[in-house]
C-alpha cells in the first residue's frame, strides 16, 4: 500500500489543512449565528468575561434609559397639566376682574358667575 493516506505526504498535509479551514469555518459560523465576537470562553476566556460584563452593563444602561424615558413621558403630562391649570387661572381671574365692575346688568353679572363656576 504505497498510496495510503497514512504514508502520502500531500494527502496529510491537505487533511490537516481541511481540518484548518473547517476549524475557521466554525468558528466564523460561530460569530455569525450569536452576533458575537466571542461567543463562549473557549474563543478566548478573559475577552468572553470582559463581553459577559460589557453586556450586563449595556443591559442596566438600556434599562435606566427606559425609566428615563418614562419620567419624560410623566414630566411632559405635568407640564401640560400645569400650563392648562394656569390657563384656566388666568381665565378664571379675568372673569372675576369682569365681575367686579359695577356697571354690569343682571344677564352679564349671571354669565360671568357661570363662566366662573364653569371655570371652577
Amino acid at each position: 500500500m504505497a498510496n495510503s493516506v497514512n504514508t502520502n505526504q500531500s494527502a496529510l498535509v491537505a487533511l490537516q489543512s481541511l481540518n484548518n479551514t473547517i476549524g475557521q469555518l466554525n468558528k466564523v459560523q460561530k460569530r455569525v449565528t450569536t452576533g458575537y465576537k466571542v461567543a463562549d470562553s473557549v474563543d478566548d476566556g478573559a475577552a468572553f468575561a470582559v463581553a459577559q460584563s460589557l453586556r450586563s452593563d449595556k443591559g442596566a444602561i438600556d434599562a435606566v434609559n427606559s425609566q428615563l424615558n418614562i419620567a419624560k413621558g410623566a414630566t411632559a403630562v405635568f407640564s401640560n397639566a400645569a400650563t392648562n391649570v394656569s390657563d384656566a387661572l388666568m381665565r378664571a381671574r379675568e372673569t372675576l376682574t369682569k365681575l367686579a365692575d359695577q356697571n354690569l346688568n343682571t344677564d352679564m353679572r349671571t354669565k360671568y358667575n357661570n363662566d366662573f363656576t364653569a371655570l371652577k
